[in-house]
């Protein structure tokens, strides 16, 4: 809900300022059925299809959309995840081991992945579900 209400504010004005970008935020949960994801894995679904309908929609205005949909990430939120589980190795290694490259990413990764796609030579990319979890989605 809140991608249509940022959109509603938000079109306008790009379509006044000649266009735009709008790089949402998917998941692996977006395209892969998880354990314990009943409701994230839908929402997160969501995600990609509103992506790809706004760029239908606002292509002609020079407006872009892309879903990004990230793998496991490294942050404090997963840093005390792995605390809370009693066994914070055996919690990040079970993690790590599901993707094929062996790791999880770290946030940096992802930032400078969001930074291309917001740079002129990304230029093309509109409706794109662009899955950046090292194979995880492979699978």
């Amino acid at each position: 809900m809140s991608i249509y209400w940022s959109a509603r504010a938000v079109v306008p004005v790009m379509r006044r300022n000649g266009g735009g970008l709008f790089l949402l935020t998917g998941s692996i949960s977006s395209v892969c059925g998880m354990e314990m994801q009943g409701v994230y894995g839908p929402s997160k679904g969501a995600v990609i299809q509103i992506a790809r309908q706004m760029a239908v929609d606002y292509g002609k205005d020079n407006i872009r959309v892309n879903a990004v949909c990230p793998g496991t990430v490294d942050t404090p939120l997963l840093r005390k995840a792995a605390v809370d589980s009693g066994d914070p190795e055996k919690f990040l290694n079970g993690l790590a081991s599901a993707h094929p490259i062996g790791r999880i990413a770290s946030a940096e990764e992802i930032a400078r992945f969001f930074q291309f796609l917001a740079s002129d030579h990304a230029r093309f990319f509109t409706g794109a579900v662009l899955m950046i979890d090292g194979g995880f989605s492979a699978r």
